[in-house]
């Protein structure tokens, strides 16, 4: 297993409990996922001129090749390789 492998392996473990869904936020996504006809959300986690972290969540179809695949309540998460 190459290095790169090794370590995207390291950090599913590390975050696979790292997000979690409230109830009303796994009810919401869903709703939008239907609507959009998505298969997961996005998330995206930079820092802002501030030093903050901003957020920021879209509907996609698919995973990309370098994200990491989360899923919490029956909802996939696609993490961003650069917000991990």
């Amino acid at each position: 297993m190459s290095e790169r492998k090794r370590i995207k392996k390291s950090l599913e473990v590390m975050t696979q409990n790292a997000v979690t869904l409230s109830a009303e936020a796994t009810e919401k996504i869903k709703q939008a996922l239907k609507r959009y006809a998505g298969s997961g959300v996005r998330i995206r986690a930079r820092p802002n001129e501030r030093g903050m972290v901003s957020f920021s969540l879209d509907v996609e179809d698919e995973a990309r090749p370098d994200d990491l695949v989360l899923e919490d309540k029956g909802v996939t998460l696609f993490v961003d390789p650069s917000s991990t």
